[in-house]
This record gives structure tokens, sequence and C-alpha cells, in this order.
């Protein structure tokens, strides 16, 4: 098996809030015309963004309602420097700086 990762898909509280500040926080683009789901094509992987409860509704998984689920994603700046812009524009676009 080719050591790769093609998808990830997040369960989001709310799409609509989440699609705010992806698309228009951070600047991306939504590449699908589905509402209940969100496509971004990103370089080698596409991130998808479903509700939390369709999510688990597609594992046919209980939703629980944790607030850490074991899943964390991280965007690699290209140089030190980037760090502060990329922290800033996604603190302005309503994300939390849990570690900055």
């Amino acid at each position: 098996m080719e050591q790769r990762l093609s998808l990830i898909t997040l369960g989001v509280a709310d799409l609509t809030a989440a699609r705010q500040f992806y698309e228009h926080g951070l600047g991306w683009t939504k590449g699908n015309d589905e509402e209940e789901v969100c496509f971004y094509q990103l370089p080698g992987m596409i991130l998808s963004l479903w509700t939390r409860a369709d999510l688990a509704a597609d594992a046919r998984l209980p939703d629980t309602g944790a607030k850490f689920s074991g899943i964390t994603i991280a965007f690699n700046t290209r140089t030190h420097d980037e760090v502060d812009e990329v922290l800033a524009q996604a603190a302005a676009a309503g994300g939390t700086i849990l570690k900055p």
C-alpha cells in the first residue's frame, strides 16, 4: 500500500460556521455543489466537512458529543516567519489558538 492520505473528513457541529471559517476566513474554495457536505481540494488530498451527526450516522456509530475526538490536523508553514501570519488569519476567521 502506498503511504499517503487522500481524504480527511471532519464532523463539525455547525456546517455553516465551518464553511464561513474555511471559505471566508481562510479564502479556500469549495469544490462541490451539495449543501450537506463540503469538499476542499488541497495539494494531494481533499478536506471534507459534514455535520457531526451525519458523519456519525454514516459510520454507524453513536455521536457521544465528546469535546476531543482524538484527531488533530496540522498546517505546516514553509518558513518560521509565516507561522504568525497563519495563526493571525485563523484567529481572525474565528479559530481558537490553543498553543501559539
